[in-house]
């Protein structure tokens, strides 16, 4: 018995390894319409965040796609009717740089979900596409777009954060001696 159990695992591994000379092409084919998250060297925006270092790399071009996603024209209708919020987008760059795939992943109001998609789809080709494992590749990423009335959008720094944190807790213990 156990030499018809060894003989059929033997057959049931040669019939695998004879079907897996056709896998590659698959492979490959699925490779094509992989999109990644994280890639070993992520898209460039703009040719001004080519660096040595691949932290300042992606530290730039993610400045330059807030700074992008930041001249966002606020519609109109959805000013006089103090809409405001936060759209959630995502978007590929695809091999050549070229974005793609715009879709909207959490929305608003329409008003405001159509200015983030629009805007997204007319931004510019990113300078340099990803890489992973030296082939150009496609990569997503997911984005907020903050739609705010009475100033516009613009994060904290760490040095803005900590001197907010040490200001609050200044108040908080004058409060305190009240």
């Amino acid at each position: 018995k156990m030499k018809k159990l060894v003989l059929l695992l033997i057959s049931a591994l040669s019939l695998n390894l004879a079907f897996a000379q056709d896998i590659p092409e698959e492979v490959a084919e699925e490779q094509e319409v992989t999109v990644f998250m994280v890639v070993e060297n992520m898209p460039i925006f703009s040719k001004d965040c080519l660096s040595e270092s691949s932290d300042e790399t992606i530290d730039c071009t993610n400045k330059k796609v807030q700074e992008y996603v930041s001249q966002v024209d606020y519609p109109q209708e959805a000013i006089y009717n103090d809409i405001e919020g936060k759209v959630y987008i995502s978007f590929t760059v695809e091999k050549d740089g070229s974005i793609g795939d715009v879709m909207l992943l959490r929305g608003v109001d329409p008003l405001l979900d159509n200015a983030a998609l629009d805007h997204i789809k007319n931004m510019p080709a990113f300078y340099k596409p990803g890489f992973e494992r030296g082939k150009e590749v496609r990569v997503k990423y997911n984005i907020p777009i903050v739609f705010m009335l009475g100033g516009g959008y613009k994060p904290l720094t760490k040095k803005e954060m900590k001197q907010m944190r040490k200001d609050t807790r200044k108040k908080l213990r004058a409060l305190k001696k009240q």
